[in-house]
């Protein structure tokens, strides 16, 4: 018998998952806190929004940029490149 896939694995591989998990759901609360901290500050804060993206991105470019407010499911499973830029209100869905 095969091992069995957290729901996390689960969303991860495309597959049918419960996204009110425990795990799912601390990861989401967290990305939610670090999202409305982010969109709190304001453009005398740079290193507090990129102290926040860092922490809430699996990996963020130099020169990554984004302009708040902006919205994601987790942060940790998006990868910003160098030199990106969103304007206001991007949607980063990454589940």
């Amino acid at each position: 018998a095969g091992q069995v896939k957290s729901q996390k694995e689960r969303m991860l591989a495309g597959e049918l998952y419960v996204a009110n998990d425990a795990e799912l759901s601390r990861e989401n609360h967290r990305a939610k806190r670090l999202v409305w901290e982010f969109n709190q500050t304001t453009e005398e804060q740079p290193e507090e929004r990129q102290r926040l993206l860092t922490a809430m991105f699996h990996k963020i470019g130099a020169g990554g940029y984004i302009e708040p407010p902006f919205h994601t499911d987790y942060g940790t499973n998006t990868t910003i490149g160098q030199h990106f830029y969103a304007n206001y209100d991007a949607i980063f869905v990454d589940v």
